[in-house]
């Protein structure tokens, strides 16, 4: 079985996946929150100077194993401190209201269909047509930059299939397994959902006091090809092993 983590440092990863100052691996703060993502300036016609606005496409692992797609918005104005995700269903259609911590600024969060594209914009709340400076894009084209980025990643043989792996960021740091046929075809995809890992692995997580800790045990991968597969660490990289994790 292949080491498809070996050419990632466990250390830099567990610091890359939240904290985010940047460790010069390839999942650090840019490789995490600006590659594959939209980002902008964001504020109001009253705001006192902006915040830095990322939007990217999110995979999590819902509690019977299935993996499904989010819109993510991180504050990273503050690129050692950047905010957990605010996390919304790419299925979503409609307006919401939010603050980015609690506390905070209250921004919209809109997501209109329109054509076949789904239409995003984010912007401060109140804000209207022509004053300050909102984010607009796609779930269409989030999941292309995503797509785009993965194919720059590490390629990785499980069994007979070679995947993609990529690092998410946010409060579990994870790795993602993209089908390297659907990644390299991804031009030829009409539904960009299609564009999503098959199995994903928490590798480690923000705790109480806000410190990216590594998670115990052997992180569960779920199933690949219809066998189950998990990780183990082995020295600073994890391995991919079969059978079912924790």
């Amino acid at each position: 079985m292949d080491s498809w983590a070996s050419r990632v440092p466990t250390s830099h990863f567990m610091t890359a996946a939240y904290a985010g100052p940047g460790s010069g691996s390839a999942l650090d703060f840019d490789s995490l929150y600006r590659e594959g993502a939209k980002v902008a300036p964001v504020y109001g016609p009253r705001d006192n100077g902006y915040r830095l606005i990322s939007i990217k496409i999110y995979t999590m692992k819902l509690s019977d194993g299935s993996l499904q797609s989010f819109v993510g918005i991180v504050d990273i104005t503050d690129r050692l401190n950047p905010y957990l995700p605010k996390l919304i269903p790419v299925t979503f259609v409609g307006e919401e209201f939010f603050p980015l911590k609690d506390g905070g600024r209250q921004y919209s969060f809109r997501i209109q269909s329109d054509y076949g594209e789904h239409e995003i914009i984010f912007m401060r709340a109140g804000t209207r047509e022509g004053e300050g400076a909102a984010l607009s894009s796609s779930a269409e084209e989030l999941f292309r930059a995503r797509a785009d980025q993965a194919a720059r990643g590490s390629i990785v043989r499980i069994g007979n299939a070679l995947f993609y792996a990529l690092g998410q960021g946010g409060a579990r740091g994870s790795f993602l397994l993209f089908p390297k046929e659907y990644i390299d075809s991804r031009e030829q995809i009409r539904d960009t959902r299609y564009l999503r890992p098959v199995a994903m692995a928490d590798v480690s997580r923000v705790d109480a006091d806000g410190v990216t800790v590594p998670v115990s045990g052997h992180p569960d991968l779920g199933l690949i090809n219809g066998e189950p597969y998990h990780l183990e660490r082995s020295g600073d990289a994890w391995r991919v092993e079969p059978g079912p994790g924790d």
